[in-house]
Parts: structure tokens; sequence; C-alpha cells
């Protein structure tokens, strides 16, 4: 899919979706997809459209169904992954993280079925929850690429999840914190993935407060033509 000359769309593996964006500093991907045979996809896309290497791998957060093929990626094209600087320890296996079945759990706290709800996902994703070192690590108002894009801090979903927003195009990289689910319908992901729900609702405050947002890109189901501002009602019934 292509969202403008700048911007495409794969979904190289089951699940999530993986951006391509060219920047002034090189091009970009934005997650990478949850299976590392994600990675030739993703490369061979770059190569074929953009006549390009791929610079950088910006990840949302950590979770292996958006992380899965960044290793491999980077293998290949010598990519440098970046993520924000409060996810970096869970990215490489370090902080606070939970298991089951040796899949790492995607938050906290969860009960006994639905940690292994979550490792049955992962199973269905193939994807690869191997423990990642991050090359540069990030914090909001960074702007990695050049001043067209800015990283945008959302905690809640995970401690570091963040975004990319460009003020010019009033596009917005949303990760999991914002799920669009057909033509005209955003849904904050659901309420057990929420690592902390005091922080995720004042992250969509915060997303609401950015004003008019053309292009929504999340990381699963469909990027969305918005042209308004985000709407935080969803949030409130559900988190407030």
């Amino acid at each position: 899919m292509v969202i403008n000359e700048f911007i495409r769309v794969v979904r190289p593996s089951w699940g999530s979706l993986v951006y391509l964006l060219r920047t002034e500093e090189g091009m970009v991907a934005v997650d990478t997809g949850a299976e590392t045979g994600a990675a030739s996809t993703v490369t061979a896309y770059v190569r074929h459209r953009f006549q390009e290497e791929l610079r950088y791998i910006f990840l949302t957060h950590w979770h292996g169904d958006h992380t899965g093929a960044a290793e491999k990626i980077r293998e290949l094209t010598g990519a440098e992954i970046i993520c924000h600087r409060d996810e970096s320890r869970l990215l490489a296996g370090t902080g606070e993280i939970e298991y089951c079945w040796n899949r790492p759990m995607p938050r906290t706290g969860l009960t006994p079925f639905l940690r292994m709800v979550s490792a049955a996902g992962y199973g269905l994703m193939k994807a690869n929850t191997a423990p990642l070192q991050a090359d540069i690590l990030v914090k909001d108002g960074d702007m990695p690429f050049g001043p067209e894009w800015t990283v945008i801090h959302l905690p809640g979903h995970t401690p570091g999840s963040c975004g990319l927003w460009s003020e010019r195009h009033r596009i917005l990289f949303a990760g999991d914190t914002v799920l669009c689910v057909g033509r005209r319908t955003i849904h904050p992901p659901v309420s057990f993935l929420i690592q902390d729900r005091s922080k995720f609702y004042q992250s969509w405050c915060r997303l609401n407060r950015l004003g008019e947002i053309n292009w929504i890109l999340p990381g699963h189901f469909r990027p969305l033509r918005w042209n308004g501002p985000l709407d935080i009602l969803p949030a409130v019934q559900k988190y407030a």
C-alpha cells in the first residue's frame, strides 16, 4: 500500500505492519514484522521500490510481533536499530519480564490464563522473541531522521512505547497505542495488553492535543486516513 511518495506499507508476516519511510537521513523501517523470514521481504522491497538500502530500524516498542525480523535486517543491511531509552532494557531482555513457555510476556502481572494466551499468540505468529541490543536510544522530542519527523513518547502499552509525528504532513506512526479497525474506527489495544492504564490514558490525551491528524499509521490492522483530531472517547470509556 502506498501512503504517499515517501511512505509504503508492507505486511511481511502475520499480524503486524511494517512501514518503509524515506527521510533525508536515509530509508527507515518502522517496525519489522514478527518472523525472522520477514527480513528478506522487507529488504527486497526497499531495494526494488526505492533502489536503496535500509539505514535505520525504528522500533515502536519491544514486543516480538514488531521486532522479530530486526536482527536479521541489521545483519543483511547494516541498518541501525533505534528504540526509546525506556524500552532498551526490555528489548535486551534485561528488564522486568515474565515468561511462559519460554516466551517473554507482553507485560507483567498477567494471569496464568492470559500468559498462555499470549504465548500461544506468539507461537501462531511465529514471532522471534530473542533479545535485541539497540544501536541508538532516543527520547521524546528527538529528531533522528532530520526535522521532518519527531519522536513522540507514548507510554502505557509498554514503558517506552513511542511513535513518529510529522507536524508538516500531519502523519502519525502510532505503534500499538492506536489501532485502526474498519474505515473510520480507532481503538486502544485490548485492556490486558496495557501495562500502565494511567500513562496510557495520558498518551491518548497527548495525541488528542496534536490537533488535525491526516493519517494514522498503526502497528496492526490497516492505515487510516483520518483527517481530524484523535477522539479520546474510547480511552476515556476504558481507562479513565
